[in-house]
């Protein structure tokens, strides 16, 4: 597997545990009512930031501790950091993806607020919206990477 292939699988795991972690928390924390009332909003902000700050410190950390494994496991060192144009092209079109999925997700939460849905419903959806597109981006990543695409 090359460097660019294991980040690609990588970035995969780590997106799926992020968004099981947002998943989890956002809907403990509604199920509790934590989400209700004047400062509802304000709540539902405060927990993406922290979780926004959770999900880059365990991106991190996952990265490490995964390299750290196959690196024992294997006793093979890292492989340089070579990247080379298709690399290149794999990543631009994973953030392709990405962009495209998040903003017709984005316009279409516009559209419900325009047609009256309330606002706690929207900003899930556009989150929901970011979670499917890097989820997308990723495993586009790495089907590119593998030649399955």
């Amino acid at each position: 597997m090359s460097f660019e292939e294991r980040n690609a699988l990588i970035g995969l795991v780590t997106d799926v545990l992020v968004i099981a972690l947002f998943v989890w928390q956002i809907t403990s924390q509604s199920a509790a009512g934590a989400f209700d009332g004047p400062d509802a909003y304000t709540a539902w902000a405060q927990l993406v930031l922290t979780m926004i700050i959770v999900s880059i410190a365990a991106s991190i950390a996952v990265t490490i501790a995964i390299n750290i494994a196959l690196r024992l496991i294997t006793g093979q060192k890292m492989p340089p950091h070579l990247v080379d144009e298709r690399d290149h092209q794999i990543r631009l079109r994973g953030a392709q993806v990405t962009l495209l999925l998040t903003s017709g997700v984005f316009l279409g939460g516009v559209a419900l607020l325009a047609l009256d849905t309330s606002l706690f419903t929207v900003l899930n959806v556009m989150l929901s919206a970011f979670a499917v597109g890097t989820l997308t981006g990723s495993f586009t990543k790495l089907a590119l990477q593998r030649g399955w695409i």
